[in-house]
């Protein structure tokens, strides 16, 4: 487990660190340019800018507590991967004198079944809170699109009238 465990940080940290780097800084950009963008065209969207930032972060205090409880879950599923694999390469011979590849071979099955079991839910919990997000900031947009129909609506109807 001790292994399995520096391993993953490890190589989370060699293969992920950069790219995570520049995507949280690009969209941190892209975030703070697309909301003073919006402020200045559609100060009143402030409001509801607020509102998705509440709703988001409820979701966000729903979904984190869950997510960390299975990965820890995965993580201690794919243990039992390793030490298997580790254990039948060593032991490649002897599986071989007593012909015990079919053994081995169900063994390592029921470890990956049980992985894949966990690993799913974590996908499905994934898709749980992209799926929240989306809805929120779609009605986001429709609001926004809404209010800036209805705001350049009346300006050209002022327009007209003068």
């Amino acid at each position: 487990r001790v292994v399995n465990r520096f391993s993953k940080d490890v190589s989370s940290l060699d293969e992920q660190l950069s790219d995570v780097t520049y995507n949280f800084v690009d969209g941190l950009f892209m975030i703070i340019s697309t909301i003073i963008f919006i402020a200045y065209m559609q100060p009143l969207s402030l409001i509801s800018m607020a509102v998705v930032g509440i709703v988001l972060e409820r979701v966000r205090r729903v979904y984190t507590p869950a997510v960390q409880d299975v990965k820890r879950l995965e993580s201690l599923a794919r243990s039992p991967i390793y030490s298997h694999l580790s254990a039948s390469i060593q032991g490649v011979p002897l599986i071989r004198s007593y012909e015990a590849q079919q053994t081995c071979i169900q063994e390592f099955s029921y470890c990956l079944n049980e992985h894949c079991r966990v690993y799913s839910i974590m996908l499905a919990m994934n898709r749980w809170s992209g799926m929240r997000v989306e809805c929120v900031v779609a009605g986001f947009v429709g609001f926004l699109a809404f209010s800036c129909l209805l705001t350049y609506q009346s300006n050209i109807f002022s327009f007209l009238i003068h």
